[in-house]
């Protein structure tokens, strides 16, 4: 059976609202038994077979298992454990140093699904020397290659990186989340971006926000616009903080809503028919994860799974 962990963290990724069963779950640990079985089983029924379905159908047996409850005391502690997930990774690949593999993890992640991120870093980190450009086999820049080497040569990813989404992936990759909770950091991405305007936002309008940032001759990193959205987050994890009585970090709220942001697209997808790009799409990720089941296989053994953060680029 799924732990309390991966239960809260299905049920905040199919809630449908406050008013519902599923949010109770995951916001507090309480089971309504009927309600909370009857929300699931609507949801099944608008999917076909696949790991998404699998996942539901093991937060049912969970709830059946379980039976009802009210709400759980420290239920908050189970929240998103995808930074974490991604530190293990960090450290796994580089053998302890974090800040390494959190750096060599956000130079890869542009354009990347989590996998093939992995799987790039990872690469890079075996080979010691960056990869990248026409003709090395890896979807990545001669950019990338080039910042990879300066990290492998003792550079700090703080001095390598400019924009202020990517240097938060690493950070919080590196420390499993915030280092300081008064200095909280948020991967303000397409989805995260959508979330906070409140409804998605194509491409286009993602690129036109004042968002990115730039590097100032003195080596700071301009990130004023791009910290009124993190304010957001912080401000909505304030408030969440206050309702439940646990300690919430603007992060989690990110990670939380970007999953549901994710999952929205998911159903819009479905209803319209994959296209041309969404198919790409799936069938580079299929080719990653094999890729990197093999690699594991043979060069990350203690890495028995891969931990399903979640992220589908960091870009």
């Amino acid at each position: 059976m799924i732990s309390d962990g991966q239960a809260r963290r299905i049920a905040s990724e199919w809630h449908g609202g406050m008013s519902s069963a599923l949010y109770s779950l995951a916001s507090s640990g309480a089971i309504d038994l009927v309600r909370v079985r009857d929300e699931i089983s609507r949801e099944l029924w608008k999917l076909d077979v696949g790991e998404v379905r699998r996942e539901l159908l093991a937060l049912d047996k969970y709830v059946r298992t379980t039976g009802a409850r009210p709400a759980q005391s420290g239920w908050a502690r189970f929240g998103t454990t995808r930074r974490a997930d991604a530190h293990h990774v960090a450290t796994a690949i580089t053998k302890g140093d974090a800040h390494l593999g959190a750096g060599m993890l956000a130079i890869y992640s542009p354009q990347q699904g989590w996998i093939g991120n992995v799987l790039n870093a990872a690469r890079v980190l075996r080979e010691g020397k960056g990869i990248g450009g026409p003709g090395s086999g890896m979807f990545a820049t001669t950019g990338q290659k080039r910042a990879a080497d300066r990290l492998l040569a003792g550079e700090r990813y703080e001095d390598i990186l400019n924009g202020p989404k990517i240097r938060d992936f690493a950070h919080l990759i590196e420390f499993g989340g915030d280092q300081d909770p008064d200095d909280p950091r948020v991967v303000i991405d397409r989805h995260a971006l959508s979330v906070a305007h409140g409804r998605a936002l194509t491409s286009e309008e993602y690129d036109s926000a004042p968002v990115n940032g730039f590097r100032r001759k003195d080596g700071t990193v301009s990130r004023r616009q791009y910290d009124h959205v993190v304010s957001l987050y912080r401000r909505a994890a304030e408030l969440i903080s206050a309702r439940t009585g646990e300690r919430v970090s603007a992060h989690q709220v990110q990670a939380v809503t970007w999953l549901a942001r994710q999952r929205l697209n998911q159903e819009a997808e479905q209803r319209r028919g994959p296209n041309r790009l969404d198919r790409g799409r799936n069938r580079a990720r299929a080719n990653s994860e094999r890729a990197w089941n093999d690699f594991r296989t043979v060069y990350l053994p203690h890495l028995a799974n891969c931990p399903g953060t979640g992220y589908q680029s960091a870009a």
